[in-house]
């Protein structure tokens, strides 16, 4: 009976994978395990360093609090960065309905000409929260700087957005996002997609990725094809939220430091962080030759920037969500389960195991040696498995030993009660 319980149970999760019970189950279970793995071997491993530009509250107050970061400070370090070569500059800003981009697109205008730098330059482009007429998307919003980033071949527009769950947490990406442009379907990659399709010399065609039938604004654009970035690595657009979890890398607040990244014969920090102010303020930039061929993010931290977001492994502002985001889409495989009959074999062992205990001890303590079982066994392997891409889910069966454990004691309440009467009970 104890077995049929379990088998029961099991099965009743399995076809209800997006009831809030089981998907908070999962959550707490994956992100418990992402707060073990960041910044360890078992995170995805960084393939160059990252250098962050970093408006901060210093900086932030010293520029004397401005509402925009101003855009003259913004083409100052960008031309500076320009002259040490990295591979990518990442602008966290919104440029779109701004009069002051004057000496930024001064700054850029070498890339109109035939030597253009080599520096691939990726700009944010957001949405108008007001939708068209005739749409369920909402239109890019315009910037005076899209003629000059549609005149080069390395200037970029890139969407900035990721999924917020209900809690506030981000813990999924967007690889692609749809808008509206003139009654058209208009898409744009996400930011890592973006930079890790440049890293790998990959230019995709984004409209062969949508699934058939996606065509204009009237619905939202679903995708079934696949990033193909060399001959052992896909990035699969379709598929359910596992496989766009975004693994953390990179923790917030380091004590200890970020991991090791071997670069140019040396081992740097996985995310280097460079005051905004003291790059401006620099006649050159202290860090050598090492921003040749590396990947910049230029964004802010300071309390108003209204880009600070809640992850599982705490606050961070965006700039570093996107650094982990671009990390995590280099290093590591989509996360996924493992074969089905594997998953199955686990489960059938378990429910055995859990269904003995429950027979030789009392519902508490069954519960609390099948969850520390569960946990001491399942979660070491978790960890390995995590570290390749796999989901091995020790949430769910905790899940089915509590409720296996209120079944159980709710059918002692009854048999009581039959015996006993109401007193039973009590």
């Amino acid at each position: 009976m104890n077995v049929l319980v379990g088998v029961a149970i099991v099965l009743w999760l399995h076809l209800n994978p997006d009831s809030s019970m089981v998907k908070r189950q999962q959550d707490r279970g994956l992100d418990w395990l992402s707060r073990l793995v960041t910044n360890t071997s078992f995170a995805p491993q960084p393939s160059q360093p990252i250098f962050m530009v970093n408006v901060d509250s210093e900086t932030y107050t010293e520029w004397g609090e401005p509402w925009l970061t101003p855009a003259d400070k913004v083409a100052d370090i960008i031309g500076r960065l320009l002259q040490a070569g990295p591979a990518q500059i990442v602008v966290d800003f919104d440029f779109s309905r701004r009069r002051d981009l004057q000496p930024l697109m001064e700054v850029l205008a070498p890339y109109q000409e035939d030597d253009a730098p080599e520096t691939q330059l990726i700009f944010m482009k957001t949405q108008s929260l007001q939708l068209p007429a005739k749409s369920v998307l909402p239109a890019f919003r315009r910037s005076a700087l899209d003629d000059l980033v549609a005149s080069s071949a390395r200037l970029h527009w890139a969407a900035p957005l990721f999924r917020p769950d209900r809690d506030g947490v981000i813990r999924h990406w967007q690889l692609i996002i749809g808008g509206c442009n003139q009654g058209g379907l208009q898409l744009l990659p996400s930011v890592q997609l973006l930079s890790v399709m440049l890293s790998h010399g990959v230019d995709q065609d984004l409209y062969a990725l949508l699934a058939p039938g996606q065509e204009g604004c009237l619905s939202m654009p679903h995708f079934a094809g696949r990033v193909r970035l060399n001959a052992d690595k896909q990035i699969e657009l379709a598929g359910d939220e596992l496989r766009h979890r975004i693994v953390f890398a990179l923790p917030p607040t380091p004590e200890d430091g970020y991991l090791p990244v071997d670069w140019q014969g040396v081992s740097l920090p996985a995310v280097t962080a460079l005051s905004a102010r003291d790059v401006v303020a620099a006649e050159t930039l202290a860090t050598g030759g090492l921003l040749d061929g590396a990947l910049v993010i230029v964004g802010a931290s300071h309390r108003d920037s209204g880009d600070i977001h809640m992850t599982p492994v705490g606050r961070m502002p965006g700039s570093l969500v996107l650094a982990n985001s671009i990390t995590a889409l280099q290093g590591l495989e989509q996360v996924q389960r493992p074969p089905l009959l594997l998953i199955v074999a686990v489960e059938l062992l378990l429910i055995v195991v859990t269904s003995w205990l429950f027979m030789i001890m009392s519902p508490f303590a069954a519960t609390l040696v099948s969850s520390a079982g569960i946990a001491l066994l399942v979660v070491p392997l978790s960890l390995l498995a995590f570290s390749q891409g796999v989901w091995l889910d020790f949430a769910l069966p905790i899940l089915a030993v509590q409720l296996k454990s209120l079944f159980v004691e709710a059918s002692l309440g009854y048999s009581k009660m039959r015996e006993k009467g109401v007193r039973g009970l009590l």
